[in-house]
């Protein structure tokens, strides 16, 4: 039941937040699983490298942890998503088991810091909104990938900063930022988080000599995590530098070899990304002429539309717009709670923008994504529920005054207004959801269909492809790949199985037959245009020489 505690806000039993908790990690877990088809090329090739390099270590162990590159060197993410590799096998179910578990653990975690800082109905609140948030949804439903876990890495570390600070014990402030330095094991732009907490950390001093050895502490805490990872690096491959080398090399080496980068400094990546947080169809839709009368019609445009503003905006849905406003509603409130969740989004946007990652050169952090904006993606749920329990908080006590009708409706409407937002961003995110995970569907399916027919052969069946079409990436790897162009008759064997688009010349030069494909699109996936273009695969097929 909700009550309101001594301090003002609302507060519910704590087995009334577990089974809720529970509920709100279950309907996470359901949309998902729900939009989820298998790892999915949204983030480039990176989720096919992931899944590919955790089987590889599932079959070989850790000596095969140490594999090339700047996607090799994620030692916690691989092993993660090894790991359940090495429990269930390798299959669609388990390539998504770490991004689900991290998911879990993440709205957990945000619910400990909307409860730390505003009370349990304030956290419950935000981990609902974060639960169908859009872009994690997406990114959750695409894995294996690196984002869920940066997000569970980046929260940790914010929610250890909290415990440190309501405790008073250095310990936290320490485990705060080893987190925050291990968290560059999973990606790079985790470690980003330790930004916001150092402001933090440096505020508190400000205003009290006593906590001024905080910021030794964290930055401890920083200091051995980097010496972790730079032990780990030098027993994969004999250099404790490597592994913060390889990853800055990489981002300099994206903007040396053609990459778009915005000269250190300028705005362009900060108008970038706003561009994408705040796409202008949707600004228009609130504000332009004659807004509020086709505001229906346009919000139905944006959700089956393809410009690449409103694509991006669909990631993001009204998130932003939501968090800017009871922002304000926060400031009239007065309620200096929201410092945290505010300086956290606009301190990691601020560094995405103007930041580097190498340590080579100093060059812009590149390249400008929108599921590297997730880092920040709990902060904007945490303002909008911050606002929301202020509201409904405001509205209780006016009901316990002197009787009036006014009065006594107050906490009704308020909690109307509450269901209002909730359920309109709920009812906004799964149409955004569905749109974006559609949309790859309709570049996947074939992948997914020819994966499904491999899966059928005998164990021993000779598989020729083109690298070009990932096929192999929807088979859980139980068959034997040999990579060729899938053009060539002497790369297929007499008997063995070639997946490669439909040629009609290839066919009879090399004594081929259709034995699966083309592969008809299922009747209830709309037609929404491949998101963003992949290209298209809808003439695949599978070849058997006979």
């Amino acid at each position: 039941m909700v009550q309101k505690n001594k301090a003002g806000t609302l507060s519910l039993s704590g087995r009334s937040c577990a089974i809720l908790l529970a509920c709100i990690i279950a309907l996470s877990t359901a949309l998902t699983l729900a939009f989820y088809y298998g790892p999915s090329p949204i983030n480039g090739s990176d989720n096919y490298i992931y899944q590919s390099t955790a089987q590889t270590i599932a079959a070989q162990g850790f000596a095969a942890i140490g594999q090339p590159g700047a996607l090799g060197v994620k030692y916690i993410l691989v092993s993660g998503i090894a790991l359940f590799y090495k429990l269930m096998g390798v299959s669609p179910l388990s390539s998504v088991m770490f991004d689900l578990i991290c998911g879990a653990l993440l709205l957990v975690a945000i619910y400990l810091i909307g409860k730390e800082l505003h009370g349990a109905f304030a956290g419950l609140l935000a981990a609902l909104l974060f639960s169908f948030y859009p872009l994690f949804v997406v990114q959750s439903a695409n894995g294996p990938g690196d984002n869920i876990p940066m997000m569970l890495f980046a929260a940790t570390s914010i929610l250890l900063y909290i415990l440190g600070r309501k405790s008073g014990r250095g310990s936290f402030f320490a485990a705060s930022g080893f987190v925050a330095a291990m968290g560059f094991l999973i990606v790079a732009e985790t470690s980003l988080i330790a930004l916001p907490v150092l402001l933090f950390i440096v505020w508190d001093a400000l205003h009290g000599r006593k906590f001024a050895i905080r910021i030794p502490i964290f930055i401890g805490g920083i200091v051995l995590g980097l010496l972790v990872i730079a032990s780990l690096s030098y027993l994969q491959n004999g250099n404790p530098l490597y592994v913060y080398h390889t990853d800055s090399n990489w981002y300099s080496g994206f903007c040396d070899n053609g990459g778009s980068c915005s000269q250190f400094g300028s705005t362009q990546s900060l108008n970038s990304y706003l561009t994408m947080i705040f796409p202008y169809g949707v600004v228009n839709q609130l504000f332009g002429p004659g807004a509020l009368a086709n505001l229906p019609g346009n919000l139905l445009g944006d959700l089956t539309s393809s410009s690449s503003a409103q694509d991006y905006g669909k990631m993001f849905g009204f998130y932003p717009y939501f968090a800017v406003a009871f922002f304000f509603v926060l400031l009239a409130f007065r309620d200096g709670r929201a410092t945290i969740p505010a300086v956290w989004a606009v301190s990691t946007l601020l560094y995405l923008s103007f930041g580097t990652m190498s340590i080579s050169h100093f060059v812009s952090v590149e390249p400008i994504y929108p599921r590297v904006t997730l880092i920040f993606g709990p902060a904007l749920a945490l303002l909008i529920a911050f606002a929301l329990a202020d509201i409904a908080s405001a509205a209780s006590s006016i009901s316990g005054k002197r009787a009036s009708k006014l009065r006594k409706v107050a906490p009704y409407a308020a909690f109307a207004f509450v269901g209002i937002v909730v359920g309109f961003l709920f009812l906004q995110s799964v149409l955004s959801i569905r749109y974006i995970n559609y949309a790859e569907y309709n570049y996947v399916y074939p992948l997914v269909s020819a994966g499904s027919y491999l899966n059928t052969l005998p164990t021993n069946a000779i598989i020729v492809g083109s690298m070009n079409y990932p096929v192999i990436e929807y088979t859980g790897g139980l068959n034997p790949f040999y990579a060729d162009n899938g053009s060539a008759c002497e790369g297929v064997p007499k008997g063995g199985y070639l997946y490669a688009m439909y040629n009609s010349s290839l066919q009879q030069q090399c004594n081929l037959t259709i034995v699966a494909g083309p592969f008809t699109k299922p009747s209830w996936l709309p037609d929404y245009p491949n998101y963003p273009t992949f290209g298209n695969v809808t003439n695949l097929v599978v070849y058997q020489s006979v």
